[in-house]
């Protein structure tokens, strides 16, 4: 009698994979062509540019002019030249507001610098400056004089323009003031005699000498 049942061997069944078929040569082509880039039409430089300026707007002709010329030498069509004039304005814009924008009075950089340049040279004037109390001595001149004279808006505009630390405007107000000052000052409605000069003959004495 056997020991056991003998099982026989089996050697498993894979499955055959089929084999894939070549890519069909039309679908190949087809995918070639969409992938290739499209020719680009070619540009058309126009004769004449015509450009529309942006809203409230009123173009330079020499600007217009300039603009065209570039677009001509880049080879844009009128399309791409009107962008070139667009982001021109655009940029000069920009400029013309940081401009503005460095000459506020007391705060723009540029303003800044330019009244601290007079403000050093107005120091080192040897007739008004030499030392801060001189300086401070002649600007009050100036200042009493403006105040005389009541002249409100030059005063307002000395200080906007920076203009009043300016060596020139310093002494000019100060000789002014000192003139003021002098007893032998003919003060507008007097009489003149006795040898007294009027204000323009001591503040110009050659120009009245020659008059």
């Amino acid at each position: 009698m056997p020991d056991a049942l003998a099982v026989p061997a089996t050697t498993p069944v894979v499955p055959a994979v089929p084999a894939v078929p070549a890519a069909d040569a039309s679908v190949a082509a087809a995918v070639a062509i969409a992938a290739k880039p499209p020719t680009p039409a070619p540009v058309v430089v126009p004769d004449t540019y015509t450009f529309t300026p942006p809203a409230g707007v009123t173009l330079d002709p020499a600007f217009v002019e300039r603009t065209a010329a570039a677009a001509r030498t880049l080879g844009l069509s009128n399309e791409a030249g009107q962008k070139l004039l667009e982001t021109t304005l655009t940029e000069a814009a920009a400029r013309e507001a940081a401009f503005v924008e460095s000459w506020q009075p007391n705060t723009g950089a540029e303003w800044k610098k330019q009244e601290a340049t007079w403000r050093a040279a107005a120091l080192a004037d040897p007739t008004i400056g030499g030392s801060q109390e001189k300086l401070n001595n002649a600007m009050e001149l100036g200042q009493k004089v403006l105040t005389h004279f009541k002249a409100t808006g030059i005063t307002e505009f000395l200080g906007t323009s920076g203009l009043g630390s300016k060596p020139e405007v310093i002494r000019f107000l100060a000789a002014v003031g000192k003139a003021m000052s002098e007893s032998t000052l003919v003060r507008p409605g007097s009489q003149e005699g006795g040898g007294v000069k009027s204000l323009a003959e001591r503040l110009y004495p050659n120009q009245t000498a020659a008059a």
